[in-house]
């Protein structure tokens, strides 16, 4: 009969395992899921095949896989594939560059259940045929560039005072001058660390560092919807556009952003450093109060996958 119990105790821990692998944990602020992806992509299995035949033989699709992995919905026409590295006239592609025809909806945290909901899936795919007559085989490398639209929402802790370099009581409820907490959404550019400090008698400044996670690019959010074909613009490389703001009534100005609160800005080495200062004079609490600040940070985001074709001379 012991065994009979230890045996049913082990099913239940197992069952128990299974289900809990199927939700993920969210960060504590912002109650996000979290992650440094926005949209995995790959080719379909056999589209293309490792092998075809020349002498347009052997007609066959060349396929992209998309999945919404972060936490950012992707409209229609926000997806924009490019093909390279093959002849467009021998591989017989009419058409290099497409866009998606359906929206990716994100990726979700159900707060009833307390599982993930993932983010949708879609596909584009290009039809080919190899029409030259070779007299051998002939590797080639499919390569293909992905650009979307996304974004990144954070949101960080503030401490707020119209006397913040008053000295610090028991009683207080948050610290001024410290680092703080900060949530993100699922996205390959996220802000990895806030701090906030007391500037003068009536100002807070916080300071905060954007970086890109993943292994893309960045470009301006515009530049989706400015381009006909997903290649590198080297002069157009590394911006976001940022915005910040807060729920507290309060005047926000960042000197990167031209002394608002708005704007593009530039990587250095995949990452910048963020400065703000927020005017306290017109608050009404003497003491220390909790607080918050959203950021969004909006962009285009390329990406590059490459797989191996051999076309075989069909004799």
């Amino acid at each position: 009969m012991k065994k009979l119990y230890l045996v049913l105790f082990l099913i239940l821990l197992i069952a128990l395992a299974g289900c809990a692998s199927k939700k993920k944990q969210e960060t504590s602020l912002g109650a996000f899921i979290g992650g440094t992806d926005g949209m995995s992509f790959q080719f379909v299995e056999e589209e293309p095949p490792l092998t075809i035949l020349d002498n347009s033989n052997q007609p066959f699709f060349i396929t992209l896989q998309f999945k919404n992995e972060g936490e950012y919905s992707i409209k229609e026409n926000d997806i924009l594939t490019t093909l390279s590295g093959i002849s467009y006239e021998s591989f017989s592609i009419s058409k290099a560059s497409q866009r998606n025809q359906n929206g990716l909806d994100k990726g979700y945290l159900n707060k009833q259940t307390g599982e993930i909901v993932e983010g949708a899936t879609d596909q584009i795919s290009y039809e080919a045929d190899y029409k030259e007559d070779l007299a051998y085989d002939l590797p080639f490398t499919i390569s293909a560039n992905v650009c979307y639209a996304y974004q990144t929402q954070a949101v960080a802790q503030l401490c707020l005072s119209k006397q913040p370099t008053r000295r610090p009581q028991k009683t207080d409820v948050c610290v001024v001058t410290e680092e703080k907490e900060i949530g993100n959404s699922g996205a390959p550019v996220q802000i990895t660390s806030f701090s906030e400090r007391a500037a003068g008698q009536n100002e807070v400044s916080v300071t905060f560092k954007i970086e890109n996670k993943n292994a893309g690019e960045t470009y301006n959010p515009n530049f989706i919807n400015n381009i006909d074909d997903c290649v590198s613009d080297e002069r157009e490389k590394n911006k976001v556009y940022l915005k910040v703001s807060s729920e507290q009534a309060i005047d926000i100005n960042c000197p990167k952003l031209g002394g608002g609160k708005e704007g593009e800005v530039r990587l250095i080495n995949d990452q910048t450093t963020i400065t703000c200062n927020i005017d306290t004079q017109g608050l009404a609490e003497a003491t220390p109060f909790a607080g918050a600040m959203d950021i969004l940070i909006d962009y285009t985001y390329k990406d590059n996958i490459a797989t191996d074709l051999t076309v075989e001379n069909a004799l």
